[in-house]
C-alpha cells in the first residue's frame, strides 16, 4: 500500500469557525456520510492549486478510507477513489504565470504523495468550469473540492439538463477552497506533514519555468544548493543565489516594491548574517512574517514557515501565522513532525490563497 501504514486518524484535528469562535469537531462534520466507496475529485484548474490548498483534506479522507479497511483486520490491496482533475491545454499543464506549462509527466509526484493514485486517477481537463463539471459527471463523483471563484466564463456552453440534474442528486458535498471566509480548518502532525512537504517539493518550480530566488547567509549552504541544481539538470534555469542576511534582503525587496507568488521560509532558532547580523527566532520572527506578507504578489500562491528545535508548540506558530495573514483571505494550515514516535519541538504553518 502507499500510505495505509502511515496515515493515522489521531494525526488530524478539525476545527469549525463561526461567530462564536473556533470549535473542535470530528471528521464527519467535514465529510458527512463519507463511505469507503465514495468517489472524490479535486478540481485544480491551475496545476498547483489543489496540491497547495487541499492536501490535508485529501489525506484525512484517505485516512478515513483506510480506517474502514484496517477495521476488518484482514490484508487489503485497495486505494481510495480520489481523482485529480488538473487543468491542461494541448497536453500541457496550466501553471500560474506560465504561457506553456510542463507536460503531463509532472502530474505524478505531487499527487501520488497525497494518495491520489494510481495514474489512471489523474485526469487532464480543459481549465473551465463546464469542462470540470462534465468530467466530474463522467467519473460519478459524489464529493467535490472546488476552487471558490471558478465560474463559467462568458461564452461557455451550459451544462446539459441531464448532467445538471444528475450532479445535483449525486453530489453529497461540495467543498469550496481558496475561500476568503473559511469555515473549517484542518491541522495535522506526524507523517502527514512530511507527505505534504514532499508534494510541495515536487511541484514544478524552476523546472516549469518559474523564476526562483534563494537567499541564505551561509556560503557553504549555497554551494551545496548549486550542486543539487546541477545534479537535477537545472543549470540553465532562472535561479538566483544570494548570500545575504534574509531580513535585510526582504526589507530591500519591500522598498523596491518587488513581489513573490510563493515564499518558503526555514529560519533557524539562532543565526548570524554574513556581516555579523544576529538573528533570534522569538525576537525577529513576527517582523519577518510581516515583511513576507508585504512582498507577496497581488495573487499569491502562499507563504510557508518551518520552525524547529524550539521550545514552543506548533499551535503558537499557527496562531502567529493566522495573526500575520489576518484579512488576506485564504486559510492557514499547520502541523508538526514526529521523530521516533515523539513529537518534535516547533512546527510548520502555511497560508494558502
Amino acid at each position: 500500500m502507499h500510505t495505509s501504514s502511515i496515515l493515522k486518524a489521531e494525526d488530524f484535528e478539525f476545527w469549525g469557525y463561526s461567530d462564536e469562535g473556533p470549535v473542535q469537531m470530528e471528521f464527519p462534520r467535514l465529510c458527512p456520510g463519507y463511505a469507503e466507496t465514495d468517489r472524490v475529485a479535486i478540481v485544480s484548474p491551475w496545476f498547483e492549486d489543489g496540491v497547495v490548498n487541499v492536501p490535508l483534506a485529501i489525506l484525512s479522507m484517505a485516512t478515513a478510507f483506510y480506517d474502514v479497511q484496517r477495521a476488518r483486520g484482514t490484508e487489503f490491496f485497495d486505494y481510495p477513489r480520489h481523482f485529480a482533475l488538473v487543468g491542461a491545454t494541448n497536453g500541457r499543464l496550466c501553471v500560474r504565470g506560465e504561457e506553456e506549462g510542463p507536460d503531463s509527466a509532472q502530474v505524478g509526484p505531487p499527487w501520488s504523495n497525497l494518495d491520489v493514485w494510481p495514474e489512471t486517477q489523474w485526469k487532464l481537463v480543459e481549465p473551465t468550469a463546464t469542462a470540470m463539471l462534465h468530467k466530474a459527471y463522467d467519473l460519478h463523483i459524489n464529493h467535490l473540492f472546488w476552487p471558490e471563484g471558478l465560474v463559467p466564463a462568458a461564452g461557455e456552453a451550459p451544462l446539459k439538463q441531464t448532467v445538471h440534474r444528475l450532479l445535483n442528486s449525486r453530489l453529497k458535498r461540495v467543498h469550496f477552497y481558496s475561500s476568503g471566509n473559511p469555515t473549517i480548518e484542518i491541522r495535522a502532525g506526524g507523517k502527514v506533514c512530511e507527505l505534504v512537504e514532499k508534494s510541495l517539493d515536487t511541484l514544478p518550480g524552476a523546472a516549469a519555468g518559474a523564476e526562483v530566488t534563494h537567499v541564505d547567509a551561509s556560503k557553504k549552504a549555497i554551494g551545496w544548493a548549486r550542486e543539487n541544481q546541477a545534479l537535477a539538470g537545472l543549470e540553465n534555469k532562472p535561479i538566483r543565489w544570494i548570500c545575504d542576511y534574509a531580513m535585510k534582503f526582504l526589507l530591500r525587496e519591500e522598498k523596491r516594491g518587488n513581489g513573490y507568488d510563493l515564499i518558503l521560509t526555514d529560519p533557524p532558532k539562532f543565526g548570524r548574517g554574513p556581516s555579523g547580523e544576529v538573528w533570534q527566532l522569538f525576537d525577529h520572527l513576527p517582523l519577518m512574517l510581516d515583511v513576507c506578507r508585504a512582498v507577496l504578489s497581488k495573487n499569491p500562491i502562499g507563504l510557508v514557515l518551518t520552525a524547529y528545535s524550539i521550545r514552543a508548540s506548533f499551535y503558537s506558530i499557527h496562531e502567529l501565522m493566522r495573526e500575520t495573514m489576518r484579512g488576506a483571505g485564504g486559510r492557514v494550515e499547520s502541523g508538526r513532525r514526529r521523530h521516533d514516535g515523539r513529537a518534535a519541538g516547533g512546527g510548520r504553518a502555511r497560508h494558502d490563497n
